[in-house]
């Protein structure tokens, strides 16, 4: 690489990156979460139709003000175009909000043990 290297580097994305998590929560705190759901694309635009609208699903986990933040990033990140459905319509924030309950998202099966038994007082070795 050279010294005059003008493409941004990776450091320089995740700086401007990560700034952008407080200004999305600050303007998210105190709207409902229909201030972020779009309406959904017509059938006939969108090719399927959503099994279940986000506005419908009430979420067990995320708290209303986080349940508003993840339609909001879903719909950013997937939006419904001509080519298809949007995360919002196919389900994505409903899933991830059943998804947070299993013992698989909240570190329940992880091994956090060590494969080591506990020896008898007599079997240590101690240095003397």
């Amino acid at each position: 690489m050279s010294d005059n290297d003008t493409s941004p580097g990776r450091r320089d994305f995740l700086r401007k990156s990560l700034t952008l998590i407080p200004v999305v929560t600050l303007a998210s705190a105190g709207l409902p979460a229909s201030a972020f759901a779009q309406t959904p694309a017509s059938d006939a635009q969108s090719g399927a139709s959503p099994a279940v609208k986000a506005s419908d699903y009430k979420p067990t986990f995320f708290t209303p003000q986080e349940w508003a933040f993840l339609i909001a990033a879903c719909d950013r990140l997937i939006p419904s175009d001509q080519v298809g459905p949007g995360a919002v319509e196919l389900g994505v924030p409903e899933f991830l909000d059943r998804h947070m309950q299993t013992p698989y998202a909240n570190g329940g099966i992880w091994y956090m043990q060590g494969p080591f038994i506990q020896a008898a007082p007599d079997s240590v070795t101690r240095a003397a």
